[in-house]
């Protein structure tokens, strides 16, 4: 006898704070940590003003 498979979709959450990704939108981490994680990423790159002779 044959079964039928149920599509069961995973949960994908934010790596960060763990809310849920909705379906249909971009993830890696959601939107509200995205701005966290950038200031993080770019923090090498940080120039402060007035101090640009430094670099």
């Amino acid at each position: 006898m044959r079964t039928k498979k149920r599509s069961v979709s995973a949960v994908v959450r934010c790596s960060i704070c763990g809310r849920e990704i909705a379906s249909g939108e971009e993830y890696w981490v959601c939107t509200d940590c995205l701005p966290d994680l950038a200031r993080q990423e770019l923090l090498p790159c940080r120039v402060l003003r007035g101090k640009e002779d430094r670099l």
